[in-house]
Protein backbone atom coordinates (compact mmCIF):
# COMPACT_ATOMS: atom_id res chain seq x y z
CA UNK A 1 0.00 0.00 0.00
CA UNK A 2 1.07 3.51 -1.11
CA UNK A 3 0.47 4.26 2.90
CA UNK A 4 4.01 2.65 3.71
CA UNK A 5 5.47 5.46 1.95
CA UNK A 6 3.77 7.79 3.53
CA UNK A 7 4.53 6.55 6.92
CA UNK A 8 8.25 6.06 5.81
CA UNK A 9 8.58 9.86 4.48
CA UNK A 10 7.62 10.69 8.13
CA UNK A 11 10.07 8.92 9.79
CA UNK A 12 12.32 10.17 7.23
CA UNK A 13 11.50 13.56 8.32
CA UNK A 14 12.03 13.08 11.71
CA UNK A 15 15.14 10.68 12.02
CA UNK A 16 17.19 11.83 8.69
CA UNK A 17 18.30 8.57 8.17
CA UNK A 18 18.52 7.62 4.65
CA UNK A 19 15.71 6.42 2.63
CA UNK A 20 15.19 3.50 0.02
CA UNK A 21 11.55 3.49 -1.41
CA UNK A 22 10.69 0.19 -3.42
CA UNK A 23 7.93 -0.10 -5.88
CA UNK A 24 6.08 -3.21 -6.95
CA UNK A 25 3.44 -0.51 -9.18
CA UNK A 26 3.15 2.29 -10.19
CA UNK A 27 1.40 4.65 -8.35
CA UNK A 28 -1.44 7.43 -10.05
CA UNK A 29 -2.83 6.74 -13.19
CA UNK A 30 -2.29 2.87 -13.04
CA UNK A 31 -4.88 0.16 -13.33
CA UNK A 32 -5.30 -0.26 -10.09
CA UNK A 33 -5.82 3.49 -8.95
CA UNK A 34 -8.83 4.11 -7.57
CA UNK A 35 -11.13 6.76 -10.44
CA UNK A 36 -10.74 10.01 -7.50
CA UNK A 37 -12.21 12.90 -8.63
CA UNK A 38 -10.03 16.22 -9.48
CA UNK A 39 -9.43 17.04 -5.85
CA UNK A 40 -7.75 13.98 -4.13
CA UNK A 41 -6.43 13.00 -7.53
CA UNK A 42 -4.52 16.47 -7.23
CA UNK A 43 -3.68 15.47 -3.67
CA UNK A 44 -2.20 11.91 -4.65
CA UNK A 45 -0.30 13.22 -7.35
CA UNK A 46 1.54 15.44 -4.57
CA UNK A 47 2.20 13.13 -2.65
CA UNK A 48 3.42 10.65 -5.11
CA UNK A 49 6.14 13.11 -6.62
CA UNK A 50 7.11 13.97 -2.47
CA UNK A 51 8.01 10.76 -2.05
CA UNK A 52 10.19 10.00 -4.86
CA UNK A 53 11.99 13.36 -4.72
CA UNK A 54 12.49 12.94 -0.45
CA UNK A 55 13.22 9.13 -1.08
CA UNK A 56 17.42 9.02 -1.25
CA UNK A 57 17.05 6.28 -3.47
CA UNK A 58 14.12 3.93 -5.36
CA UNK A 59 14.40 0.04 -5.99
CA UNK A 60 11.37 -0.83 -8.81
CA UNK A 61 10.56 -4.41 -9.55
CA UNK A 62 10.39 -3.31 -13.25
CA UNK A 63 11.55 -0.76 -15.81
CA UNK A 64 8.13 0.82 -16.46
CA UNK A 65 7.34 1.72 -12.93
CA UNK A 66 10.62 4.53 -13.37
CA UNK A 67 10.17 5.23 -16.91
CA UNK A 68 6.33 6.17 -15.62
CA UNK A 69 7.84 8.09 -12.52
CA UNK A 70 9.82 10.32 -14.68
CA UNK A 71 7.43 10.77 -17.48
CA UNK A 72 5.48 12.20 -15.04
CA UNK A 73 8.60 14.29 -13.23
CA UNK A 74 11.28 14.35 -15.61
CA UNK A 75 13.08 16.79 -13.24
CA UNK A 76 13.83 13.90 -11.01
CA UNK A 77 17.03 12.43 -11.24
CA UNK A 78 17.22 9.09 -12.98
CA UNK A 79 20.19 8.00 -10.86
CA UNK A 80 18.23 7.29 -7.75
CA UNK A 81 16.44 4.91 -9.02
CA UNK A 82 17.59 1.30 -9.36
CA UNK A 83 15.74 -2.08 -11.50
CA UNK A 84 15.80 -4.77 -8.66
CA UNK A 85 13.35 -7.42 -10.74
CA UNK A 86 11.84 -9.69 -9.08
CA UNK A 87 13.29 -13.68 -9.01
CA UNK A 88 12.14 -17.50 -7.45
CA UNK A 89 13.82 -19.08 -5.19
CA UNK A 90 15.29 -22.32 -6.66
CA UNK A 91 14.60 -24.27 -3.50
CA UNK A 92 11.38 -23.79 -3.93
CA UNK A 93 11.11 -25.76 -7.40
CA UNK A 94 11.30 -29.20 -6.20
CA UNK A 95 12.33 -32.33 -8.81
CA UNK A 96 9.16 -34.16 -9.68
CA UNK A 97 8.65 -37.35 -11.11
CA UNK A 98 6.39 -37.21 -14.18
CA UNK A 99 4.60 -40.33 -13.43
CA UNK A 100 3.28 -38.51 -10.68
CA UNK A 101 0.84 -37.42 -12.95
CA UNK A 102 -1.85 -38.89 -13.31
CA UNK A 103 -4.36 -36.59 -15.79
CA UNK A 104 -3.07 -37.59 -19.47
CA UNK A 105 -4.84 -34.60 -20.96
CA UNK A 106 -2.37 -31.46 -22.58
CA UNK A 107 -2.34 -28.89 -18.93
CA UNK A 108 -1.70 -25.22 -19.22
CA UNK A 109 -2.07 -23.82 -15.92
CA UNK A 110 -2.39 -20.21 -14.42
CA UNK A 111 -1.58 -19.36 -10.90
CA UNK A 112 -2.15 -16.16 -9.51
CA UNK A 113 -5.24 -13.87 -9.05
CA UNK A 114 -7.72 -12.91 -12.30
CA UNK A 115 -10.08 -9.94 -12.21
CA UNK A 116 -11.11 -6.32 -14.05
CA UNK A 117 -8.60 -6.00 -17.01
CA UNK A 118 -6.92 -9.14 -16.15
CA UNK A 119 -9.00 -11.80 -17.41
CA UNK A 120 -8.80 -14.82 -19.33
CA UNK A 121 -11.50 -13.61 -22.29
CA UNK A 122 -8.89 -13.59 -25.27
CA UNK A 123 -7.48 -16.74 -24.82
CA UNK A 124 -10.40 -18.84 -23.76
CA UNK A 125 -12.29 -17.31 -27.24
CA UNK A 126 -8.78 -18.75 -29.00
CA UNK A 127 -9.23 -21.77 -27.45
CA UNK A 128 -12.68 -21.64 -28.34
CA UNK A 129 -12.10 -20.75 -32.21
CA UNK A 130 -9.42 -23.73 -32.50
CA UNK A 131 -11.96 -26.28 -31.36
CA UNK A 132 -14.77 -24.78 -33.09
CA UNK A 133 -12.48 -25.51 -36.03
CA UNK A 134 -11.41 -29.32 -35.54
CA UNK A 135 -7.59 -28.20 -34.82
CA UNK A 136 -8.37 -29.70 -30.95
CA UNK A 137 -10.10 -32.17 -29.58
CA UNK A 138 -11.50 -30.70 -25.92
CA UNK A 139 -11.73 -33.99 -24.18
CA UNK A 140 -7.69 -33.73 -24.52
CA UNK A 141 -7.24 -30.72 -22.89
CA UNK A 142 -6.96 -29.35 -19.60
CA UNK A 143 -7.24 -25.67 -18.81
CA UNK A 144 -6.25 -25.25 -14.85
CA UNK A 145 -7.00 -21.72 -13.36
CA UNK A 146 -5.38 -22.15 -9.89
CA UNK A 147 -5.77 -19.15 -7.30
CA UNK A 148 -8.39 -15.64 -6.66
CA UNK A 149 -10.96 -14.72 -9.61
CA UNK A 150 -12.99 -12.05 -9.66
CA UNK A 151 -16.86 -12.70 -10.49
CA UNK A 152 -16.70 -11.50 -14.09
CA UNK A 153 -13.58 -14.05 -14.37
CA UNK A 154 -15.75 -16.62 -13.49
CA UNK A 155 -18.57 -15.98 -15.03
CA UNK A 156 -16.21 -16.29 -18.10
CA UNK A 157 -15.69 -19.32 -17.20
CA UNK A 158 -19.21 -20.64 -16.73
CA UNK A 159 -20.05 -19.22 -20.04
CA UNK A 160 -17.11 -20.94 -21.88
CA UNK A 161 -18.40 -23.80 -24.45
CA UNK A 162 -14.82 -25.25 -23.15
CA UNK A 163 -16.83 -26.74 -20.28
CA UNK A 164 -15.00 -29.64 -18.44
CA UNK A 165 -11.94 -28.60 -19.80
CA UNK A 166 -11.62 -25.69 -17.42
CA UNK A 167 -10.84 -26.54 -14.28
CA UNK A 168 -11.01 -23.70 -11.14
CA UNK A 169 -8.81 -24.59 -8.22
CA UNK A 170 -9.01 -21.91 -5.30
CA UNK A 171 -6.23 -20.40 -3.45
CA UNK A 172 -3.36 -23.03 -2.04
CA UNK A 173 -0.41 -22.95 -0.28
CA UNK A 174 2.94 -22.28 -2.40
CA UNK A 175 4.73 -25.28 -2.54
CA UNK A 176 1.03 -27.12 -3.84
CA UNK A 177 0.90 -24.52 -6.31
CA UNK A 178 4.63 -24.64 -7.70
CA UNK A 179 3.60 -28.69 -8.03
CA UNK A 180 1.10 -28.00 -10.05
CA UNK A 181 2.90 -26.03 -12.28
CA UNK A 182 5.49 -28.65 -12.54
CA UNK A 183 3.05 -30.74 -13.53
CA UNK A 184 1.71 -28.82 -16.64
CA UNK A 185 2.77 -28.98 -20.25
CA UNK A 186 2.72 -25.31 -20.23
CA UNK A 187 2.12 -22.29 -18.27
CA UNK A 188 -0.01 -19.41 -19.14
CA UNK A 189 0.82 -16.01 -18.40
CA UNK A 190 -1.76 -12.89 -18.56
CA UNK A 191 -1.40 -9.55 -18.37
CA UNK A 192 -3.62 -6.36 -17.44
CA UNK A 193 -5.10 -4.96 -21.07
CA UNK A 194 -4.22 -1.66 -20.82
CA UNK A 195 -2.04 1.02 -22.26
CA UNK A 196 1.11 0.57 -20.89
CA UNK A 197 1.12 -3.49 -20.36
CA UNK A 198 3.72 -4.18 -22.93
CA UNK A 199 5.85 -2.76 -19.84
CA UNK A 200 4.49 -4.90 -16.75
CA UNK A 201 6.41 -7.64 -15.34
CA UNK A 202 4.19 -9.68 -12.90
CA UNK A 203 6.08 -11.51 -10.28
CA UNK A 204 4.96 -15.10 -11.39
CA UNK A 205 7.21 -14.81 -14.54
CA UNK A 206 9.97 -15.40 -12.96
CA UNK A 207 8.40 -18.68 -10.99
CA UNK A 208 7.34 -19.88 -14.56
CA UNK A 209 10.67 -18.90 -15.80
CA UNK A 210 12.05 -21.91 -12.23
CA UNK A 211 9.31 -24.05 -13.60
CA UNK A 212 11.28 -24.84 -16.79
CA UNK A 213 7.66 -24.97 -18.87
CA UNK A 214 7.32 -23.56 -22.28
CA UNK A 215 4.95 -19.71 -21.41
Amino acid sequence: PYTCSLIARALKRKSKLPWVAGFRDPWTGFITTPDRWAIPAAIDRRLERSVFAEADAVEVAWLGIMNDVLGKYPDLPRQKFHHLPNGYDSADIPDINPAERSDPRFTITYTGSMYGRRNPDAFLKAVESLVASGAIDPATLRLQFIGRFGDEVMEMFRGSSLGGAIEVVGYMPHKESIRRLLLSDAVLLVVDEYEGSDEVVPGKVYEYIGSGRPV
